[in-house]
C-alpha cells in the first residue's frame, strides 16, 4: 500500500494539486503521534522505531505551519462535534515521556508557536520506574547475545515455544519482541520474566524519562500534561478493575501544582480492542473524555471521541510528509473498498461506509 501512496502523493505534490487534496479533506482532524525526538537513539529505544532526529521533526513543523493549523486536542475535540468547525486541524502528541521531548522537541514547538499533547506512564512519571518495554529494549542493546539466552530461559516456564523462538533467533529485535510478549503474556508474566532476566544482568541506573522540573517545564511551555495509563499494559489482557486502574487520573495525586488533562486518554501499544466496549464503558464513567489509538487513520467530523485515530509522520521529504498526512489514511480508510474493486468484485453500500477507529 504505501508504495502506490508515496507514488500518488509524489504526483500530487509536484502537480500542485496537493493544496486541493488538503482542501477537500479540511474537516478531516489530524491527530500526530510522536515517542523520542534525537540525534540519536538511545539504549532505551533502539530497535523500537520510535525515534526521530530533531531535524526532521522540524521538517514535520514547518510544513504544518504552511499548510495546516495546529490546535490544542482541545480544540480539535470540539471541531469534530461540530460540523463546518474544523479548518485542517492538526494535533502534536507525544507518548510515554521521554525527557528528549523537554529538551528537543519543547524548544521547536516554541519557535513555531504549537501547543502539544505529553502522555505520560504513571509509573514512569511519578514512581520513577522503567517501563518493561524500555528495560527490554536496554538489556538487549546493551548485553545482546547474553541477555536473549537470559531471556530464552525467563521466559521458558510460561510460553515454552517463544522460549525456543528466542532462543533459535539470530537476533531478537527490541520492537518484535516487545510486541510478542504483550500480545501473547500478561503483564504480570512479562514483569515476571524481565526480573528473572536483569537478575542475570546489570542493574538498570539511569531513567530515559521526563523530570519533575522538566514536566513543569513542558506544561508552562503550552503542553498539556495526559494519561498514558499506570503501567502501559496491554489492555486486551485486563480484568475490569485492572482497567479502572490504569484509566484513573494519577497524576494531581502527585504533582497537584502542575496543570494537567488526565481526561485526555492515549491507548497503550494503540491498537484494536477486543473489549473496546467494556472499556469504553468504565472511560466514560470515570469521566475520560477521548481514547486515542494509533491506527494510522484521521478523524472525520463526528468520530466517536473514543475511537481516534492518530497517524505517524516518518519522512523528512514534503512531498513524502503529505502522503502521510493526507494519501495513506485515504488508503487505509477504503482498503476494503478498493481490494474489491480491484478482484472486480461490486461494492456493496457497506463498502463505502467510512471505518471510524478500531
Amino acid at each position: 500500500m504505501k508504495p502506490i501512496a508515496y507514488l500518488i502523493g509524489f504526483c500530487l505534490y509536484y502537480s500542485g494539486l496537493f493544496r486541493l487534496a488538503i482542501s477537500i479533506r479540511k474537516r478531516c482532524v489530524k491527530i500526530l503521534t510522536y515517542h523520542d525526538i534525537a540525534e540519536k537513539e538511545n539504549s532505551f529505544v533502539r530497535g523500537m522505531r520510535i525515534s526521530l532526529t530533531p531535524r526532521v521533526f522540524e521538517r514535520h513543523l514547518q510544513f504544518l505551519q504552511k499548510h495546516y493549523s495546529v490546535v490544542p486536542l482541545k480544540t480539535a475535540l470540539a471541531g469534530m462535534q461540530t460540523p463546518g468547525t474544523a479548518d485542517r486541524y492538526v494535533c502534536i502528541t507525544f507518548d510515554d515521556g521521554y525527557a528528549s521531548i523537554a529538551r528537543n522537541a519543547l524548544p521547536l514547538l516554541s519557535e513555531f508557536g504549537f501547543s502539544a499533547t505529553a502522555f505520560l506512564v504513571g509509573k514512569c512519571a511519578v514512581g520513577r520506574e522503567v517501563m518493561w518495554r524500555n528495560r527490554l529494549a536496554f538489556l538487549l542493546c546493551e548485553h545482546g547475545g547474553r541477555a536473549q539466552a537470559a531471556l530464552a530461559r525467563a521466559t521458558v516456564e510460561f510460553d515454552p515455544s517463544l522460549a525456543k523462538a528466542i532462543e533459535s533467533a539470530p537476533s531478537v529485535g527490541a520492537l518484535r519482541l516487545s510486541k510478542n510478549l504483550q500480545m501473547l503474556r500478561p503483564l504480570v508474566e512479562v514483569e515476571s520474566m524481565l526480573s528473572r532476566l536483569e537478575g542475570d544482568l546489570p542493574c538498570i541506573a539511569e531513567k530515559p524519562y521526563l523530570s519533575d522540573q522538566e514536566l513543569v517545564e513542558l506544561a508552562n511551555g503550552g503542553v498539556v500534561l495526559a494519561n498514558h495509563s499506570y503501567s502501559h499494559a496491554e489492555f486486551n489482557w485486563l480484568t475490569p478493575d485492572q482497567i479502572e486502574s490504569e484509566l484513573k487520573p494519577w497524576y494531581r495525586e502527585h504533582h497537584g501544582n502542575t496543570p494537567s488533562e488526565m481526561t485526555f486518554f492515549s491507548l497503550p501499544f494503540g491498537h484494536r480492542l477486543r473489549n473496546h466496549a467494556l472499556v469504553k464503558e468504565i472511560a466514560v464513567r470515570l469521566g475520560t473524555r477521548c481514547i486515542l489509538f494509533s491506527n494510522g487513520l484521521d478523524n472525520p467530523p463526528k468520530t466517536d471521541p473514543y475511537c481516534l485515530g492518530r497517524q505517524h509522520l516518518i519522512s523528512s521529504k514534503f512531498y513524502r510528509i503529505f502522503t502521510e498526512l493526507e494519501v495513506l489514511p485515504v488508503l487505509r480508510r477504503y482498503s476494503k473498498l478498493l481490494l474489491k474493486l480491484l478482484r472486480t468484485e461490486g461494492p456493496t453500500t457497506e463498502d463505502w461506509r467510512p471505518v471510524q477507529g478500531p
